[in-house]
């Protein structure tokens, strides 16, 4: 199976540990490694790699005479997922199919929670708390869990959901991310310090003037792309006075990585 160069990443706010000088604190940065879960009946995954994303084809058959048919492209890497609260994926896909959080104790028996993705046939990113994965409905009552048991979590699988269909997946990226509670701030009428040097000033988001150059995205938290601003050095100032109501995750890139931070405004 393929090795792609794809990341689960999770950054989080440790104050044990040592952190690099943005204030991040790396839990989690692996190559994902990929393996089938199938029936015996025949179903199989596909893998087609090129420079932007990796395809994934999962080609679910009928249920047998007497078994259950099902497929799974299994994603693993190495590290603790107990920190992890959302997961962002930013994929296309032709048929819904399913986000599946493997769990030890659940998965052998079907019953691992998992969140229904949509088909889309442009590239769009979501991030998914975990609280919102759900167990089948036939879950039995001694294995039911309300919320996923992030670590009891090995691996990550996408999961068909048509039978008889082939659902082909471009997946574009996969993080896992710990966005901690102390990062949501509300813009009032002062300026408030944040995390990883961002600030708050009345309808505006300041950045750290040592940047020399980067890429800040807005999104909501049902992962839709609000605004994207190119930031160079002497433009770390943002306008957002244009936004509703409620909670927006802003991404920064620049060449030192990556920077999530949340903030609300009321």
């Amino acid at each position: 199976m393929p090795r792609q160069d794809l990341f689960f990443t999770a950054f989080y706010r440790d104050p044990s540990a040592e952190k690099d000088t943005t204030g991040l604190s790396p839990c989690l940065i692996e190559h994902i490694s990929w393996e089938v879960d199938a029936d015996l009946l025949g179903s199989e995954v596909r893998y087609t790699t090129n420079d932007e994303f990796l395809e994934i084809s999962l080609s679910l058959l009928e249920d047998g005479y007497s078994s259950y048919s099902w497929i799974k492209a299994v994603g693993r890497a190495e590290g603790a997922y107990d920190a992890v609260d959302y997961i962002a994926v930013s994929y296309s896909a032709d048929r819904d199919f399913n986000l599946v959080l493997d769990q030890r104790q659940l998965t052998d028996r079907g019953a691992s929670h998992f969140y229904q993705l949509p088909a889309t046939d442009t590239v769009t990113t979501l991030f998914i708390p975990v609280g919102d994965f759900v167990q089948p409905d036939w879950t039995p009552s001694y294995l039911q869990r309300d919320t996923p048991r992030m670590e009891d979590v090995y691996a990550l699988s996408f999961q068909g959901r048509e039978k008889g269909s082939t659902t082909d997946i471009s997946l574009y990226s996969l993080r896992l991310n710990y966005f901690a509670p102390y990062t949501t701030e509300t813009i009032s009428s002062s300026v408030e310090s944040s995390s990883y040097g961002i600030r708050h000033a009345p309808g505006r988001i300041l950045f750290p003037r040592e940047i020399s150059h980067g890429l800040f995205t807005l999104y909501t938290t049902q992962g839709r792309r609000v605004h994207e601003e190119q930031l160079f050095q002497g433009n770390t100032e943002l306008r957002i006075d244009f936004l509703r109501r409620g909670t927006y995750i802003g991404v920064l890139e620049t060449s030192d990585g990556r920077i999530v931070h949340t903030f609300s405004v009321k």
